[in-house]
């Protein structure tokens, strides 16, 4: 075998590896794409979570400030009944 036999055989097998390189890398970059188009919608999907726990969270917030409100004004009507029938009691 010549050398220029030897040069064109091994050129061959490289050839070989790097298209099976290309290939592999090929596959590779496809899951690669696969793999950030659902990163892509996690992330949408993370946002929007996000989001919705602001709006609940506001919510939660206008419901206890409401809540304290009719609190005090349960409370203050309970201490004008009480009154009331306080002095109900001691006219009588």
């Amino acid at each position: 075998m010549s050398s220029d036999d030897r040069i064109i055989e091994l050129l061959s097998l490289m050839l070989d590896e790097q298209k099976e390189t290309n290939r592999r890398l090929g596959s590779v970059e496809g899951r690669l794409e696969s793999v950030e188009h659902r990163l892509e919608s996690v992330e949408q999907r993370l946002i929007s979570v996000e989001n919705e726990a602001k709006i609940t969270n506001q919510r939660l917030g206008a419901l206890k400030y409401a809540f304290l409100n009719d609190s005090r004004e349960l409370r203050t009507r309970v201490e004008r009944l009480e009154a009331t029938v306080a002095k109900l009691s001691n006219a009588a």
